[in-house]
Parts: structure tokens; sequence; C-alpha cells
């Protein structure tokens, strides 16, 4: 009977050792758990801010876009009436063309 205390007093220290252990290992992991809770919310933290200027340089990008294409259609425009101003310039000179060739014939 001695002995079976002995061996069941044994048992009991290796359980509470075994316990220990376990203790250790959840504590462990909990604060591993914690670590990375606070990895997932600074990662998440630091995606919403890359979102955010990713969506800041989408609208500039848009608001460039916009303002050069305004910039483009102004200078088109100016483009066509120096173009039109051109073709009544071309008009009157050759109207004074055939007006001094006209007089040219008079005066001979």
């Amino acid at each position: 009977a001695v002995d079976e205390l002995a061996t069941a007093q044994d048992q009991i220290r290796k359980l509470e050792k075994v316990q220990q252990t376990n203790d250790s290992l959840i504590a462990e992991l909990s604060e591993a758990s914690q670590e990375r809770d606070e990895w997932c919310l600074n990662i998440g933290a630091e995606s919403s801010k890359n979102l955010e200027l990713l969506n800041a340089a989408r609208l500039q990008a848009q608001v460039t876009k916009e303002a050069n294409d305004l910039v483009l259609s102004e200078a088109n425009l100016k483009i066509k009436e120096a173009e039109r101003k051109l073709v009544e310039s071309m008009q009157v000179q050759d109207a004074l063309r055939i007006d001094l060739q006209h007089a040219e014939a008079a005066v001979a």
C-alpha cells in the first residue's frame, strides 16, 4: 500500500508539472494571440490608410485629366478660330489681288 501511495503521489507530482507546463503554454499562446491581434489591427489600419491614399490619388488623377481635357478643348477651339481667320484673310487677299489685276488692266 505504501508503494501504491508513493506511486500515486509521484503521478500527482507529474500531473502537476504537466499542468504547470500547460498553464505556461496557455499564457504564451494568449500573449502570442494578443500580439497577432495587434498586428492585424495595425495591418488593417495601414490598409485603410493606403486605400484612402489610393482613392485620393485616383481623384487627383481624374481632376487632372478633366483639367487637361479642358485645356486641350480650349486649344482646339483656338486652332479652329485661327484657321477660320486664316481662310478669311486668304479670301481678302484673293479679292485684293483680283482688284489689283482689274486696276492694272484698266490702267493698261
